[in-house]
């Protein structure tokens, strides 16, 4: 208000009007800005400083508290001057108050706390996202006795996650999210555990595997035994883990408040020694000759209140409100950057230390990779497939209507492979079952496209092998090594060898079968993101820092 309002001709008069007992409009409106912010917004700041005086450490809060009370009381001070001498009708000048001086100190400090505190909220949403992973309820199948090693079932009943007990013996069905840690007891389904470990396969889970609370089941239906509840779960951990971060302060933080413990006593010494100093100066004579010319007794101090006014000012200034806006400011721009660029920085500790680096490991799914499977490579195992007509023209497409017509045979056996994989895959939320109906799209066959899906009879999913249907008469298996021997596929020249080109270069094999004959073998692979190799080249030879990757994959798909 003094420093804006009182350059406008038109409000300068209205504020230099009385109000009541000579206190202007101005000071009024001053004053009555500020008091609001010294003391409520500032309130903070009393009751850390009461409470580091009571245990004997002072920090930062007492400085500020110190600072902006000096301030303004300073111009309490200087408004019942002005409005003394207004009302004796003296000539004295007018002292300026400094109102605006103690709230800008408390502004400034509060807003560098408020960016801390966006900082940490972008985290909290990563907890937040993290605690709704867990399902609100579960599905009770009955009871397990550790002491005997027996179990009692009981109608099938859905109860509230917070009325499990340890031992209760749960039912997950496939799409259903895993309550809570625990055993399976009985049945074999994968599951997406991405959410913990980042991997994008599937984990084949059988009798006796351990469940972590929050991943996804697949396929199969599994009985499992809780284990742990609550704050012992996994994902509980994890949470507690980034709120534990969050809480931390930057080692420049704790800097600041340990220096500040000897720097108050040494301001308010610096202070009582710049009165006692200029007190003596003004009043001994020293300086007689020259303070004649100065002006400060026209603008209403005499040679004691401007030792004084001087004490104030070395208050004022020494109030930390750099490190308490710097310091949090650094903290939300860097951790805020690194949000953007899909790095989650845990608080101001790990950002501050980052700058010692000499070593970075980066786990491969997710951060190096896409974190999802792409069909890499496509080997047909026969020609088969090129010559079977597997409808009429309209539905087959111009491309498949005349195979006399047709340039590309192996584009002619590969998009009808396509067809019946993705016949067999539709619906799966598998990531191998995801990356074959997307590259299907890509020969135009999926829903809405040239050459739409069948509907499919006798569905079944074995976990850890592969699945198996029928599509217009044609049976279809898609899987593993395990597959080909579970269901007795007549394995075609090469099949092997393929698969093991495919594994060599990383590669997860799928071997494909039509009619119980392997036609063709894919290979899937979980592709580096683009920006990986800069930055691991950035990281190597401009930083000169030594980068590791860590996985669980086999040493083929690591290199």
């Amino acid at each position: 208000t003094s420093m804006i309002l009182m350059k406008i001709p038109a409000s300068h008069s209205y504020l230099r009007r009385i109000a009541f007992f000579g206190i202007n409009r101005e000071e009024l409106v001053c004053w009555a800005l500020a008091t609001p912010v010294q003391f409520i917004s500032g309130g903070r700041f009393y009751r850390e400083s009461y409470h580091s005086v009571k245990n004997g450490k002072l920090g930062m809060s007492f400085l500020i508290a110190m600072g902006t009370t000096a301030a303004y009381l300073y111009s309490i001070a200087a408004v019942a001057y002005n409005a003394i001498s207004r009302c004796c009708g003296c000539s004295r000048p007018v002292l300026m108050q400094s109102f605006e001086s103690s709230s800008l100190l408390i502004t400034f400090v509060l807003l560098g706390k408020y960016l801390e505190a966006l900082a940490k909220n972008r985290t909290s949403k990563a907890v937040s996202a993290l605690a709704d992973l867990a399902p609100d309820s579960a599905t009770l199948v009955g009871t397990f006795d550790e002491t005997s090693k027996s179990s009692s079932s009981e109608p099938e009943r859905i109860i509230p996650l917070s009325l499990l007990q340890k031992n209760d013996i749960l039912l997950v069905r496939p799409g259903e999210k895993v309550p809570t840690d625990g055993v399976v007891k009985s049945g074999s389904t994968t599951i997406d555990e991405s959410m913990l470990t980042g991997e994008s396969m599937p984990v084949v889970k059988i009798e006796g595997d351990k469940l972590i609370g929050g991943t996804i089941n697949l396929q199969g239906s599994v009985n499992m035994v809780v284990e742990e509840l609550g704050e012992d779960t996994a994902l509980a951990q994890v949470i507690q883990l980034i709120e534990t971060a969050q809480s931390s302060k930057a080692n420049i933080q704790e800097v600041a408040d340990s220096i500040a413990a000897v720097f108050t006593p040494f301001v308010i010494a610096a202070a009582l020694t710049t009165y006692c100093v200029w007190a003596i100066l003004l009043n001994c004579g020293p300086l007689d000759e020259i303070k004649d010319t100065w002006p400060y007794r026209r603008q209403g101090f005499n040679d004691w209140t401007l030792p004084l006014l001087f004490a104030i000012s070395v208050l004022v200034i020494a109030c930390p409100c750099a490190l308490g806006l710097a310091t949090p400011t650094a903290v939300m721009v860097g951790t805020g950057l690194g949000a953007r660029l899909g790095i989650l920085i845990r608080g101001g500790e790990p950002l501050e230390s980052s700058k010692d680096l000499t070593c970075v490991v980066f786990d491969k799914t997710g951060t190096l990779t896409r974190g999802e499977m792409a069909v890499q490579d496509i080997l047909l195992l026969s020609d088969r497939l090129a010559v079977e007509m597997h409808d009429e023209k309209s539905r087959c497409g111009s491309e498949m209507s005349d195979i006399d017509t047709v340039r590309d045979a192996r584009r002619v056996a590969t998009a009808n492979m396509f067809y019946y994989a993705a016949c067999a895959e539709q619906g799966s939320e598998h990531p191998i079952a995801t990356a074959i109906l997307s590259k299907a799209r890509d020969y135009g066959i999926g829903n809405g496209l040239d050459r739409p899906l069948d509907e499919v009879d006798g569905f079944e999913a074995d976990a850890g092998k592969g699945v198996k249907c029928t599509v217009n008469n044609t049976a279809v298996h898609l899987g593993n090594r395990r597959c080909l021997a579970a269901n007795d596929v007549n394995i075609s020249p090469g099949t092997f060898d393929a698969m093991e080109y495919l594994e060599n270069k990383g590669q997860t094999a799928v071997v494909i079968s039509i009619n119980g004959t392997s036609e063709a073998v894919v290979g899937l692979i979980d592709h580096a993101k683009e920006e990986a190799a800069l930055t691991v080249n950035v990281l190597q030879h401009v930083l000169g820092i030594q980068v590791f990757m860590l996985t669980g994959d086999n040493v083929r798909t690591a290199n």
